[in-house]
């Protein structure tokens, strides 16, 4: 049985949605048994929105989800945690910083095969924003 704490409740959908995106997770109709994935909370980071700070998520943990709370000048915390897929630990590649958007015109979506590991904005919502992704190593 998988037991999720309250963080890996509200991220569930956000990483099991990027996992199957990823490739790392799938399921038929047909198939008797799905990979049992768990997520353990990990480190928690709040920072001023509009601060610039980088937030990274440590070694082999993903970007879970983040909650913001205020104008630009308010904070905004980011949950970072591990992923066991069967047992195991997901482990993740050096990660990379997309290119600066500005932020109210702005998507990001870790590429394929891909997970979020990290953000930073600064300035209002007309400020740039950037993200750090990484791959899920084999």
């Amino acid at each position: 049985m998988t037991h999720f704490s309250r963080t890996g409740k509200r991220a569930l959908a956000l990483v099991g949605s990027g996992l199957l995106s990823a490739g790392l997770a799938t399921a038929t109709a047909t198939e008797a048994s799905a990979a049992e994935i768990v997520i353990i909370d990990g480190y928690t980071q709040t920072v001023r929105e509009s601060a610039g700070v980088p937030v990274v998520c440590p070694t082999n943990q993903v970007l879970l989800g983040r909650a913001h709370s205020g104008d630009e000048n308010g904070s905004t915390t980011y949950y970072c945690g591990l992923i066991l897929i069967d047992g195991q630990q997901v482990q993740v590649s050096a990660p990379i910083w997309s290119g600066s958007q500005r932020e109210s015109d702005s998507f990001f979506a870790a590429p394929v095969n891909q997970v979020l590991v990290g953000r930073q904005h600064s300035g209002d919502e007309n400020g740039q924003t950037r993200y750090l992704y990484a791959r899920i190593v084999d």
